[in-house]
């Protein structure tokens, strides 16, 4: 997986999809870092692609994490 843009690429964050997710405190440490640096950008408008997501505050930051398997 690469780097998100704006996130420096480190040995942390490159890694080879096997299908399965990382430990619950890796997908947790990712998602709560993810947040920190993009949870309150306000530059961009809600996807249009889903009308239910569309109606959601632009202020609120959701993500859902599933592998493969379907484990949530």
């Amino acid at each position: 997986m690469n780097a998100p843009p704006n996130m420096p690429a480190t040995d942390e964050n490159q890694y080879v999809s096997t299908g399965h997710l990382p430990s619950s405190g890796q997908v947790t440490a990712m998602v709560a870092r993810a947040y920190a640096q993009f949870g309150s950008n306000t530059e961009v408008e809600n996807s249009q692609v889903y009308p239910a997501l569309a109606r959601v505050p632009s202020s609120l930051f959701g993500v859902c994490v599933v592998a493969t398997s379907g484990m949530v």
